[in-house]
């Protein structure tokens, strides 16, 4: 129950980055959300897995793999517009 507690407050803690972020005109999702956010979801999971919740720790699972592809996704645009960028010069 504890991890699922703090997975939940870390998972908050990663919507208030991103709404932060948005505050500041970046509509964008930021990559610090998506760590966070997977972070948050791992607990969750453990805690599933330590309490036999089968089926929500499948579906956090789901979740987590979403966020890491997002992640991945996003992490490879910015790597491409690096790369522009450089090429430029």
């Amino acid at each position: 129950m504890e991890s699922a507690i703090i997975g939940l407050g870390v998972i908050a803690i990663a919507f208030i980055l991103q709404l932060v972020y948005s505050w500041k005109g970046k509509k964008d999702i930021q990559p610090k959300f998506l760590i966070v956010y997977a972070i948050g979801t791992a607990l969750l999971i453990i805690d599933c897995y330590l309490n036999d919740l089968r089926w929500t720790g499948i579906f956090n699972t789901i979740v987590l793999m979403i966020s890491l592809i997002l992640l991945i996704r996003i992490s490879a645009k910015g790597q491409e517009k690096f790369i522009k960028k450089i090429r430029r010069r």
